[in-house]
């Protein structure tokens, strides 16, 4: 089976995959500490969980909206011209747009999902390039690492500071 993602790509997924793993711990481990009660940081847990379910869809959405709809020419998969495009009605704005791509990609269940799809779509680049945020797999790639570092850090950092005050049994 030949894959379609170059070397490189596939180490930085691989090692974004593994910096969101240890987002997801840094936040249940936090979790887990604040609550001592096994029942209420599970509960509280799988709350979050659904909440970035939910911000994952509804934000989504949103930072995948096409700012143009029209016809593009391909060859060999890649664009070779666009034929026409027309304003999209539904647009939310430029603006919008770039806080729901922020917020997308500081999300790990975005971030996997991001990761999982790694689906470069040459049509909304062509039609956007005035628009062009995070648009190639090598940005998001690097987006999702730098997103998720700063993640592991800031719970870390949150955490030691709390727990270094705060008497463990």
């Amino acid at each position: 089976m030949k894959t379609e993602l170059s070397l490189p790509i596939l180490s930085m997924s691989i090692l974004d995959t593994i910096l969101v793993i240890i987002v997801y711990c840094s936040i249940f481990n936090f979790v887990s500490m604040i609550f001592s009660e096994a029942t209420w940081s599970t509960i509280i847990n799988v709350i979050i969980l659904i909440i970035f379910f939910v911000l994952s869809f509804y934000f989504g959405s949103i930072a995948r909206e096409p700012k143009y709809y029209g016809a593009i020419r391909e060859e060999d998969g890649r664009v070779t011209a666009v034929i026409n495009r027309y304003p999209n009605p539904n647009y939310p704005g430029d603006e919008k747009v770039k806080i729901a791509k922020n917020i997308v990609l500081s999300t790990p269940v975005c971030q996997n999902f991001a990761i999982l799809s790694m689906a470069d779509d040459t049509s909304m680049s062509a039609l956007d390039d005035d628009n062009a945020i995070f648009n190639t797999k090598e940005e998001i790639l690097c987006a999702i690492l730098i997103y998720s570092v700063t993640e592991i850090c800031i719970i870390n950092m949150l955490g030691i500071y709390i727990f270094s005050k705060k008497e463990l049994k």
